[in-house]
């Protein structure tokens, strides 16, 4: 049905009654986005209750959810952004973007694919002395408990790991003087992968 003559259509029971005027919404279930108020716009609630939790004006943005507040899955339609609150599987994952070089033409990748939720870190390190220390980000060591570390020295000299530890690795070097490419992946501990399931 239409909700007013700001042009917004709502279908379910009390979907966008908020007693206000709201323009070009969109709002299918019950009592979906009943709390949007003032001059609100372009908005899309889709689910029973979806919306936020508290009367607020609003403006181009989607909640797909079956309850109030924060929603499975939310956009931002003029910052072009999508939020998934949960776990997200696809058959094939990339990403899809303007080609930097030829503006007539697409760049496209295919995401890494592994069984396990991996994090990780890179850069390089230059020294003059013969051990250093590859700085683990603070939160490294509670979001992930074993890690592997590959290095690659610039020059003709040995690079190697003297200790790992869970903020640090320590890397000692044949050479006083040296420079070398790390790069630091572990499985994420706050995720768990099954990696066989039953079809």
């Amino acid at each position: 049905m239409d909700a007013g003559s700001g042009g917004s259509v709502a279908i379910g029971h009390q979907a966008l009654y908020s007693g206000t005027q709201n323009y070009q919404d969109v709002a299918i279930g019950y009592n979906a986005g009943r709390k949007v108020t003032g001059s609100s716009a372009n908005n899309v609630f889709i689910g029973s209750a979806a919306g936020p939790s508290t009367a607020a004006a609003m403006s181009n943005q989607l909640y797909i959810h079956n309850a109030e507040g924060t929603p499975l899955i939310a956009g931002d339609f003029s910052a072009g952004t999508v939020t998934i609150d949960g776990i997200l599987s696809a058959t094939a994952k990339s990403f899809n973007i303007e080609h930097p070089l030829y503006k007539d033409k697409r760049l496209v990748h295919g995401s890494l694919e592994g069984p396990e939720h991996g994090i990780y870190i890179r850069g390089s390190i230059e020294s003059k002395e013969y051990g250093c220390e590859i700085e683990l980000p603070e939160y490294w060591d509670v979001m992930c408990e074993d890690y592997s570390v590959q290095l690659t020295p610039h020059g003709p000299y040995t690079v190697y790991i003297k200790e790992k530890q869970k903020d640090k690795v320590m890397i000692a070097c044949t050479s006083k003087d040296y420079k070398f490419d790390y790069y630091v992946v572990g499985s994420r501990t706050d995720e768990t992968l099954e990696v066989v399931q039953d079809g």
